[in-house]
């Protein structure tokens, strides 16, 4: 029973600080946000609620490492998480319904990844504050209406030149595993991950890795018949549909060398021909490799 009990709270210690180090820490609090929270907005109810900018209203909506402002527009560290109405006493929407004013938010120089879900947020996502709609809506805590305002910090997939594992002989036409490794080095878990596999730009394979959590790597592979297709590329997320903290990280390649068939035919003398004692002959053949001509080659006879 006590190594049962030992075992139950260290789990239960491994989930809290997992999501205490990789989710974000978002409250409604009276007045002021607390050491080390940053304001995004305040309310004038907990429920049904007007919305304003930080300190208009009694209710304010903190978050731990996030960083927000007020504008028309928001620039490439932040997103624009909301859209309000006018600064003060306002409804709010989805980022894109008014022009007027953007709720804009990120983390470090990062960011912020958002969305109005309807239902409750995602693992991996904090729920900010529940809206009555989408559009021109109200705004609450979280449990009291149904669309939830999601946020997350982003992921970030990391491919390189050591990421590839070749077999030491690629031998032509032969079947060999190439394995792959991918890093997050982000500050969430990326889902649903696509591996693709490309001979010079051509794809030959494809992986879906189900997840790999922040700060750790996953080792996947690639089927590769080997070709005269040397230059052998990798590309994570290749369609783009995780946002992440660098796109520019994404992709690897490595030229390789491979063992080649020779083929040696002998045009002369054809088969059976006779020659006399002492005769000169020339002995003429053609040599072809499996990628067309050799560069070079020596000839023994």
């Amino acid at each position: 029973m006590r190594k049962l009990e030992t075992f139950l709270t260290l789990a239960l210690l491994s989930i809290f600080v997992f999501n205490w180090a990789y989710s974000l820490d978002c409250k409604i609090v009276t007045g002021s946000c607390p050491s080390g929270y940053s304001c995004l907005f305040s309310l004038y109810s907990t429920q049904n609620s007007h919305a304003g900018a930080c300190g208009y209203y009694t209710y304010s909506v903190c978050c731990d490492e996030i960083f927000s402002y007020m504008n028309q527009t928001c620039n490439s560290s932040t997103s624009a998480i909301l859209s309000f109405y006018q600064q003060n006493n306002t409804h709010v929407a989805e980022p894109n319904y008014y022009n007027n004013w953007k709720l804009c938010a990120g983390y470090s120089t990062y960011p912020l990844e958002c969305t109005i879900r309807q239902g409750p947020c995602y693992d991996d996502e904090t729920c900010l504050v529940s809206l009555y709609n989408t559009v021109n809506s109200h705004v609450a805590n979280c449990s009291y209406y149904n669309n939830s305002l999601c946020c997350k910090k982003l992921s970030d997939l990391m491919v390189n030149s050591s990421s590839f594992q070749f077999p030491s002989n690629l031998i032509f036409g032969s079947n060999v595993t190439i394995n792959i490794t991918i890093w997050n080095i982000g500050d969430t878990t990326a889902y649903n991950v696509n591996v693709s596999c490309y001979e010079n730009g051509k794809l030959f394979d494809s992986k879906i890795i189900s997840s790999i959590p922040v700060g750790s790597s996953y080792q996947t592979s690639c089927n590769w018949t080997v070709s005269c297709l040397t230059n052998i590329s990798v590309k994570v997320d290749p369609n783009n549909l995780i946002k992440e903290l660098n796109e520019s990280n994404n992709e690897a390649w490595k030229q390789v060398s491979i063992i080649e068939y020779l083929n040696v035919t002998i045009d002369y003398p054809a088969d059976e021909q006779r020659f006399y004692r002492g005769q000169t002959i020339w002995l003429n053949s053609t040599i072809n490799s499996s990628c067309g001509n050799p560069t070079s080659y020596d000839v023994y006879w």
